[in-house]
């Protein structure tokens, strides 16, 4: 559902509760115990719906702001993992370590460029230190 469906639900059922109340305020003049307990249910259930749909409102903003934040990265990237921002993706530079992007809590923090160690081609995290092969 998306805000504005969201807005407009919240729009209906406020209605619902203005028409309700403008019931029971008509209900308190007659003797009819009965009714007044159904109009109260019902002005009840509408309060308790328009609860879980602020809820639930609240609850989609956040999974928009985590989809935001997932789409602003690529990864992992084949053949080594890596990650990037988005914009650095289609060019592979600025690669993001997977290590620390993959950590809980995740880090973000940037490799080298590959350079030539004893041990072959390798790419050093500049936050943790690690090297991670490159061939």
């Amino acid at each position: 559902m998306d805000f504005p469906t969201v807005v407009s639900a919240a729009g209906l059922v406020n209605n619902a509760i203005n028409a309700l109340k403008n019931a029971r305020e008509l209900a308190k003049d007659t003797a009819d115990s009965e009714l007044k307990e159904r109009i109260s249910d019902v002005y009840d259930a509408l309060l308790d719906l328009k609860e879980r749909m602020h809820a639930q409102d609240d609850e989609i903003r956040q999974l928009k702001v985590q989809l935001d934040a997932k789409a602003a990265y690529v990864g992992p990237v084949a053949p080594h993992g890596y990650y990037y921002f988005a914009a650095d993706a289609e060019d592979e530079v600025n690669p993001l370590c997977p290590v620390c992007f993959q950590a809980k809590p995740q880090q973000i923090a940037f490799l080298s460029k590959v350079e030539r160690y004893t041990f072959g081609l390798a790419r050093k995290c500049k936050l943790n230190e690690k090297h991670l092969i490159y061939e």
